[in-house]
């Protein structure tokens, strides 16, 4: 009798540590298969530019903006980015009050400013990488949303109201100019990187 005794005692904290091991592994393995599934975090230029977009198209100020990633970047290294806006269609002349428009004109600039200063600041800390792909395709994006917000406050105007509006969207017109320039130069650091890539291989 007391022998059985003794082996229920022994049986027992042998089959709660067996428990036991069995719940922390799969534990371990919950948590493994979510570390595998994290996205990498996206750059801050990467988050200013998709902000910039998101906020125009949810505004109606640019239309969405799809593209064939391989084939824009292609497009850019060969003939560089175009200085002029893309066409879009005129919209008819809606009633908008001088002053929404104008806070709309600023609201926009000032994102054009901030998207910029994130891109180039990002460039001066990472000019010597050679992976800048992902910023220059939606530094790219932001640029076609940013003209055709420009052409779509243009549409709003009649000529009383563009005059009065002019300073305002000289402002605007002033900031794409710079967004193009930050963009055009995260092109020519991607063309010497390949060049770099090109001539070391050779040698």
């Amino acid at each position: 009798m007391k022998l059985t005794k003794a082996c229920v005692l022994l049986v027992l904290p042998m089959a709660g540590l067996s428990a036991c091991s069995t719940v922390d592994l799969s534990q371990v393995a919950v948590t493994q298969s979510r570390e595998k599934i994290v996205q990498p975090k996206k750059t801050v230029v990467e988050r200013a530019t998709t902000r910039l977009t998101r906020n125009f198209q949810e505004k109606g100020w640019c239309e969405v903006v799809e593209q064939d990633k391989t084939a824009k970047f292609a497009s850019l290294l060969l003939k560089g980015i175009k200085t002029t806006p893309e066409a879009r269609q005129a919209t008819p002349l809606q009633r908008v009050s001088i002053r929404q428009l104008r806070r709309d004109i600023h609201l926009a600039s000032i994102q054009i400013r901030q998207t910029t200063k994130a891109a180039d600041v990002f460039l001066n800390l990472n000019g010597g990488a050679e992976e800048l792909d992902p910023e220059l395709g939606r530094l790219e994006t932001a640029l076609t949303s940013a003209r055709q917000a420009e052409s779509h406050f243009i549409g709003l105007q009649s000529p009383e109201v563009a005059k009065v509006l002019m300073p305002d969207m000289d402002k605007l017109h002033q900031a794409i100019i710079n967004l193009q320039k930050i963009t055009d130069s995260y092109g020519e650091q991607i063309r010497q990187s390949l060049a770099a890539r090109r001539n070391g291989a050779k040698s």
